[in-house]
């Protein structure tokens, strides 16, 4: 598994999807979108990159 950018290394729409992908993964039992979508905006604090919560639900999708 790789290392998964988070806070002010995150740079792009890429390394998001590679966020909400590593969260969902790690998750040990049966999760909700609106769990990952809190886990995101917590890991995505310091980000340069801004992603709203409506490409958040489009990126499950994809």
């Amino acid at each position: 598994m790789c290392k998964v950018k988070s806070g002010v290394q995150i740079k792009n729409r890429q390394d998001i999807q590679n966020l909400v992908i590593g969260i969902i993964f790690r998750q040990r039992a049966t999760y909700r979108i609106e769990n990952i979508l809190d886990i995101v905006s917590y890991y995505t604090r310091d980000s340069q990159y801004e992603v709203s919560e409506d490409d958040l639900y489009y990126l499950r999708n994809s």
